[in-house]
């Protein structure tokens, strides 16, 4: 329960832990020098008497992928190697970048004058979305009778379509949040697991019977961990909601948001189910559960993948379930890591095909699904994940239902990376108790997010 990351903290894939996510734009000076991609085209040696046979231009296409490391790059690396092979008409050139200065990188690049068609997000494109640095995909979607739409979740491929309709990017991976429980600590209380019909206040039932405070800090049990990312969504499924960008409007004072945001406040505080950030002596929210030290916690799906290992090496046993009901219904975080092209590409169609491709069944299977990650979006690849190769948790298949209930949060949106700053200090002092009343609270933030939009005025 530590400082909020000012970038929204926790992202698309499982390095979003490790690191924040930062929604960029170039600028003017930026889009001017998106050079032109120039078609290279082989030379051809003439035999005596002979007309020579016709070459078909190569089309070099650069780009930008900012989400792998490790193994992820070295099968990336491979896939594009066959990918070129099937397709010689095409040069497919590849910056992986690697940490966590890729944003830095991808505009070094540019401003260098270097030819970027097709960058893969790790954070949120929309800025430039706004600012009119991206492609409208619609066009040439339309005219692909090879590209099946539908096999992709309509919560996801809505993020950067604008008032008009025009599509300026696809989803190639996404994360919501879900609910993790220890089973066995469940049992051991003599507590029923979750149902899909559970309550907040259900949970903070089973978390007051699952907290054993030892007197000891290394040995005591918390029944529910909850990351100040997951904050806006749970105040939406009350019936809040923080900001409205588009209206320049802060939401914050909205009786349901302080009723939630004083609920969430006193789990931590009053009931005391929450750990505190000293309690939790720098770990993880990750950490925390697969040590068994909390018995319920929220997080992605990519917590599959550490929580299986704990499964085989440590013996945790646990399932999973939706987030819980509020007042509003049942509400996650939706974040569908976008795959966008550039708008001074002069080769829209080439790009075009190379985005097929980083979405298509053969790429999602080998980067998402047999090399652990982030789920895909296509949901012909991702129902065999979960339904067919996954073996654990037992309730596995409910990943599946998780992004019916996605919202996008305020961060991946419009003056995203400007709310952020106004807004996660402000959560900080909820979260570390130096503020404890949500009414104070939500009056002070709204202050800030209205002089804000008065700026951006």
């Amino acid at each position: 329960m530590g400082t909020t990351k000012r970038t929204g903290s926790d992202g698309m894939t499982r390095r979003e832990f490790l690191r924040g996510v930062l929604a960029i734009g170039l600028g003017a000076a930026g889009a001017s020098i998106l050079s032109a991609c120039v078609p290279a085209t082989p030379s051809v040696v003439k035999e005596a008497g002979k007309e020579p046979a016709a070459v078909a231009p190569v089309t070099t296409v650069n780009v930008f992928e900012s989400c792998w490391d490790g193994e992820h790059i070295a099968a990336g690396k491979k896939l594009y190697e066959d990918f070129r092979n099937a397709n010689p008409h095409l040069d497919v050139k590849v910056r992986w970048p690697v940490g966590e200065d890729w944003t830095e990188e991808l505009l070094a690049a540019v401003a260098a004058g270097e030819q970027i068609d097709l960058v893969l997000w790790c954070g949120s494109p929309f800025t430039f979305m706004v600012e009119g640095k991206l492609l409208d995909l619609k066009p040439l979607m339309d005219a692909d009778p090879t590209f099946d739409k539908a096999d992709f979740y309509e919560t996801m491929t809505g993020l950067l379509v604008d008032e008009q309709g025009h599509q300026f990017g696809w989803p190639y991976n996404y994360a919501t949040t879900v609910i993790y429980y220890n089973t066995k600590m469940f049992q051991e209380a003599g507590i029923e697991f979750p149902t899909l019909d559970w309550t907040w206040d259900d949970l903070l039932a089973a978390a007051q019977q699952l907290t054993k405070d030892t007197g000891d800090p290394t040995t005591q049990k918390w029944g529910y961990l909850f990351r100040a990312v997951d904050l806006e969504h749970m105040c939406q499924s009350w019936g809040g909601n923080w900001v409205n960008a588009k209206e320049k409007r802060c939401d914050f004072t909205k009786q349901e948001t302080i009723d939630a945001l004083q609920f969430f406040s006193d789990l931590i505080y009053k009931y005391k189910v929450s750990p505190q950030a000293p309690q939790m002596a720098g770990q993880s929210p990750v950490t925390m559960f697969a040590s068994q030290r909390v018995a319920i916690v929220g997080l992605p799906e990519w917590g599959l993948l550490e929580f299986n290992r704990a499964h085989e090496k440590e013996g945790l046993e646990y399932d999973v379930t939706l987030m819980p009901k509020g007042k509003a219904g049942r509400k996650t975080r939706l974040r569908p890591a976008q795959v966008t092209i550039l708008k001074a590409t002069q080769n829209p169609q080439a790009a075009w095909e190379v985005l097929k491709f980083v979405v298509s069944p053969t790429y999602e299977m080998k980067m998402q699904v047999e090399i652990p990650e982030s789920p895909p979006p296509r949901k012909s690849v991702n129902e065999k994940k979960f339904k067919e190769l996954l073996t654990y948790p037992k309730s596995r298949e409910l990943f599946l239902e998780s992004p019916n209930y996605g919202i996008y949060p305020f961060y991946d949106l419009l003056y995203g990376k400007e709310m952020e700053d106004v807004i996660w200090p402000q959560i900080d002092l909820l979260m570390l108790g130096k503020e404890r009343d949500a009414g104070v609270l939500a009056g002070q933030i709204c202050d800030e997010v209205t002089k804000k939009f008065a700026e951006l005025m």
